[in-house]
């Protein structure tokens, strides 16, 4: 085999992690013609067999996904137990810091496990820049002591193929409301789902507003996943709240081609899924997303356009957190409705007067194509 990467991703069932992958690979193939491409599961161990492949390699790359945790290592990537049996350099492309909440203060509290530590370090002594799609990302990073750090955006916002700047659509006749997942912890956040999509058919009553779960309705979650959890159940108590209420629904779980080819088809999508809105803002096209934590949050300081809070706050204590798993309704997240009824309405207001908030977006993705295309030319 010629020189080549070997990239770890995460794609299991959320489709936005297949997007992830499917489009950091075409970056890589356009921008670096000059190496091949090996994928690995992210959260595998990288067995002996593998590990041969891996050392053979010019460089391992973390790609994507909200991956930068205290658990980072092992809980999103296996690598090996000793760090020391991989021998090439290791570094990020696209990586993001996950929180419950987006708020600035809390990048600068990160901790670390010992085996996330012993990770950071290794990257840093290896000397290869590290790719992240976010600033807050930077910042959990810098306090954890990493300096060699880029903001490249994800991978995701760089579409192959599209140009000419933004696509203000003449006739909004289809959009597609992403359907989050903390709505199935949070009553308040379930109200506000609902809320979502009856607002939207009546802020758009000429369009056809289809529903989209980015994680599997049927078996596949279980399968993706080993069991069902509180979100597969909520999904489909959702679906049946749609079907009596007349709103088509769709599936696009474990694909990118799917997530692609139903997204490409509407107008403007609104919702909670970072990477439907990542999708449609990359393919030109308006886009408003309600932040359920610190990656829409994030997002936002990168693209402006229209990402607002879908929770105005959270009780950080232990004893509200037990409260709101054991479904205390005081120790809710505050998830108003009216931050629904707000959007929209900037929204419309934006559509009346040329859509320029939705463009500022658009042109963000293009102010930031220069440097992931700096920083993929960098790799060794």
């Amino acid at each position: 085999m010629s020189k080549y990467y070997v990239l770890l991703t995460g794609a299991k069932n959320n489709a936005g992690d297949f997007l992830i992958r499917e489009r950091a690979i075409a970056l890589l193939r356009r921008l670096r013609p000059d190496r091949e491409l090996v994928n690995l599961d992210g959260w595998r161990p990288i067995t002996d067999e593998q590990l041969e492949l891996v050392n053979g390699a010019e460089a391992l790359l973390l790609t994507g996904g909200p991956s930068v945790r205290p658990n980072m290592r092992p809980g999103v990537y296996s690598l090996r137990s000793r760090l020391e049996d991989i021998e090439v350099p290791i570094t990020t492309l696209g990586v993001g810091w996950r929180s419950a909440s987006g708020d600035w203060p809390r990048t600068r509290k990160v901790v670390f496990s010992p085996q996330s530590r012993e990770l950071l370090d290794r990257m840093t002594h290896d000397g290869l820049s590290l790719s992240v799609r976010d600033y807050h990302t930077l910042n959990v990073l810098r306090h954890a002591g990493v300096q060699n750090i880029v903001m490249t955006a994800c991978p995701a916002l760089y579409a192959p193929g599209v140009d000419g700047g933004f696509a203000a659509p003449t006739k909004v006749g289809r959009i597609s409301v992403s359907i989050g997942v903390r709505m199935a912890q949070s009553p308040a956040m379930w109200r506000q789902t609902l809320a979502l999509m009856e607002g939207t058919q009546r802020a758009f009553p000429d369009a056809k507003v289809v529903a989209v779960f980015h994680h599997s309705l049927d078996e596949g979650f279980e399968k993706a996943y080993g069991r069902g959890n509180s979100l597969s159940f909520a999904q489909r108590r959702l679906a049946l709240w749609l079907n009596e209420r007349g709103f088509e629904y769709v599936d696009v779980s474990g694909s990118a081609d799917a997530m692609r080819t139903h997204y490409e088809a509407s107008e403007l999508h609104v919702g909670y899924r970072v990477h439907a809105h990542i999708l449609m803002t990359s393919l030109m096209r308006p886009s408003l997303l309600l932040a359920e934590d610190s990656r829409g949050s994030a997002l936002r300081d990168v693209l402006g356009g229209h990402i607002y809070e879908s929770i105005e706050s959270t009780a950080d204590s232990l004893f509200a957190k037990v409260g709101r798993r054991l479904r205390v309704g005081r120790f809710d997240l505050q998830a108003p409705e009216a931050v629904v009824k707000e959007a929209l309405d900037i929204l419309l207001a934006d559509q009346a007067y040329g859509w320029a908030r939705a463009r500022n977006a658009a042109a963000a993705v293009e102010n930031h194509r220069p440097t992931m295309e700096r920083f993929i030319a960098s790799l060794p």
